[in-house]
């Protein structure tokens, strides 16, 4: 029964899967022929289970990011790229430029493939800051919205101008007048009804007192889909990779490729 209504979601269009590989897997260690083995076995399973295949790659933490990746994506079929983790310095003057976002052409012998990719301002992933609402990980235990006029910790004003806030801080940073901001993280869908709670009513008070913003449920291939709509847009264009990533001074993960050589040696 629950396999059936997953399917009826999808079907629906309730529920987009992203990237679809078996793994979300590593850029800077794996070798090309892996990532197409990896990708090719988790599209095959969606293919024959939803006669689904996902138009976004969705690559949130691997630490730094390949070119070859970027033509894999395109390859695939893949509208779309975003990721979370870029060089701290790379990323502040990006945002200082507005180019976040851009057109990533990964191969050099064949120009044309090419995928939009956006990296998120916060070099990580997730929520603004104080708009977790899961109730069990430890770190995504944020004060629910409190709108009840009789309670003393009615915080429904603070809230709402917090998150308009993050949506006018993404703004600054980004193209046009699509933006995206993140919900969930690692660990924190163990209760979708607070989730769902809390951001009903943050959308619908900022719809209230805030013409300026029209805010709703969405997920990557639809914000794709809208900044496609932007034609007046001209995105940079990107041909080399993402190494090494750094998320602050003297703080470089490259370190991360060096264990496990064994394995390493026979892939």
């Amino acid at each position: 029964k629950t396999k059936e209504t997953f399917k009826r979601l999808v079907k629906n269009g309730q529920i987009t899967i992203v990237n679809g590989g078996w793994v979300m897997h590593d850029e800077a260690a794996s070798h090309y022929v892996s990532m197409i083995d990896q990708t090719t076995l988790g599209h095959k399973f969606l293919k024959d289970e939803f006669n689904y295949l996902p138009r976004v790659g969705w690559q949130i933490d691997p630490f730094g990011h390949s070119n070859t990746h970027a033509w894999l994506s395109s390859a695939v079929g893949f509208d779309s790229l975003f990721f979370g983790r870029i060089d701290y310095q790379d990323r502040a003057k990006r945002m200082a430029e507005k180019n976040m976002e851009m057109v990533w052409k990964g191969s050099a012998s064949d120009p044309d493939q090419a995928v939009f990719t956006g990296a998120f301002t916060s070099g990580n992933y997730g929520p603004p800051s104080g708009y977790c609402f899961d109730t069990s990980c430890h770190y995504c235990r944020d004060d629910p919205v409190v709108d009840s006029p009789y309670l003393e910790d009615n915080n429904v004003d603070r809230m709402v101008n917090g998150y308009i806030q993050a949506i006018l801080t993404e703004h600054q940073s980004s193209r046009g007048n699509h933006i995206m901001l993140e919900v969930g993280a690692d660990f924190t869908g163990d209760n979708s009804h607070t989730w769902f709670k809390n951001m009903d009513k943050l959308i619908e008070r900022i719809h209230a007192q805030d013409d300026r913003f029209h805010i709703f449920y969405s997920d990557p291939l639809t914000y794709t889909k809208a900044r496609a709509t932007e034609t007046d847009i001209q995105w940079t264009v990107k041909t080399d990779d993402f190494f090494p990533y750094s998320d602050h001074e003297h703080a470089f993960w490259a370190g991360c490729f060096t264990s496990r050589p064994t394995l390493k040696y026979f892939e």
